[in-house]
């Protein structure tokens, strides 16, 4: 998984049933794309691919995006809002002076470039490869490091 678009969470709050059906909109599957609406993490991007995030409720400072499979597909789209040119598009709509924000009418007309979804798909794929040979490589480094460190301990201590 990767650990920037990962979603996660703390320690849970709990709410009842009764309340949970009432905002049913909100619980989240699969895919699903999460964005920051307010404060000084706005605009931060996170994509649900892990099945322990699901059935989950999001609350009031962040969007759920879940566009039509058909037209859009959801890694594409988490990876274009991603990049530097969707992020300025939302830092472009973030206004507020004490409090900044986002608003769902500004997330709803950001500019997306919708190729063919076989295009997007291709794409999504693409990076995603990218993605995971990179954190192979972090993964690599990290140990090399480790290992490093390990040697200079012996010779510092001369073992």
């Amino acid at each position: 998984m990767n650990t920037q678009f990962e979603v996660g969470f703390g320690t849970p709050k709990y709410i009842s049933e009764e309340f949970h059906k009432k905002i049913i909109q909100t619980e989240t599957k699969l895919n699903d794309i999460l964005i920051v609406k307010d404060g000084a993490t706005t605009g931060k991007i996170g994509i649900i691919e892990s099945e322990k995030c699901i059935n989950q409720n999001i609350n009031e400072h962040v969007f759920l995006l879940r566009s039509d499979s058909e037209k859009i597909d959801q890694h594409y789209l988490c990876y274009y809002l991603h990049s530097p040119i969707g992020q300025l598009e939302i830092k472009k709509e973030i206004t507020g002076a004490t409090v900044t924000g986002i608003s769902k009418t500004s997330v709803k007309n950001l500019r997306i470039p919708l190729p063919p979804l076989s295009k997007q798909i291709e794409i999504a794929e693409h990076i995603k490869e990218i993605r995971s040979q990179a954190k192979q490589l972090e993964i690599e480094a990290e140990q090399i490091l480790t290992d490093a460190k390990k040697e200079i301990e012996k010779m510092i201590l001369g073992e």
